[in-house]
């Protein structure tokens, strides 16, 4: 009997021991699988901050250029609501990002270039009518990307600054798409 339950003892010990080692086993592949998630959220993050920098450093220097070259006082209304919205952005971001210490770029992505020094190129009503046009499409390129982040983003923080700078992107549009009208009205009387 004494053998029989040394046996059984041995048994029952082995067999925790095994799903003990099982148990944390398994822990430490949940935690290596959440580890892994978090480095993949925390690149998510990272690569929308720098493309939400280029954008505001792109828009920036749009409205700086309108405010330089422009002619109609639309034009640099919409100008100044770039600068300002954008500034007060990219300073909410950089906070947000040394915060997460995450680097930002501190220049515009080549596309953005390309239109701005197509742009610069341009005077009077020349570049009020191209103007126009590329502030809406970027500004709706931009609320595109932001409405994608304020869905995958995971970071509460970032999440929130996102969605609530797609109210900016909306308002620039709109006063881009009436500065759009109005350019039109003026270009048919003459």
């Amino acid at each position: 009997m004494a053998y029989s339950k040394t046996i059984i003892l041995r048994a029952v010990l082995t067999g925790t021991t095994l799903f003990s080692t099982y148990g944390c086993v398994n822990k430490k592949k949940e935690a290596a699988r959440e580890d892994v998630k978090s480095e993949d959220w925390a690149q998510q993050d990272a690569v929308f901050l720098a493309k939400a920098a280029e954008i505001n450093i792109a828009e920036i220097r749009l409205g700086e250029l309108a405010k330089k070259v422009g002619r109609n006082s639309d034009i640099l209304d919409l100008g100044m609501a770039l600068v300002h919205a954008h500034s007060k952005a990219q300073n909410t971001l950089k906070s947000i990002a040394g915060k997460k210490l995450i680097a930002l770029p501190n220049f515009s992505d080549t596309a953005s270039n390309s239109d701005y020094k197509e742009l610069a190129d341009k005077t009077g009503d020349e570049f009020d009518a191209q103007f126009v046009p590329l502030v809406i499409t970027t500004c709706q390129e931009s609320f595109t990307i932001f409405e994608k982040a304020s869905i995958e983003i995971s970071d509460a923080e970032i999440n929130l600054w996102a969605r609530g700078m797609l109210k900016d992107f909306q308002t620039n549009l709109d006063l881009a798409t009436k500065c759009s009208k109005k350019l039109e009205v003026m270009q048919r009387r003459s």
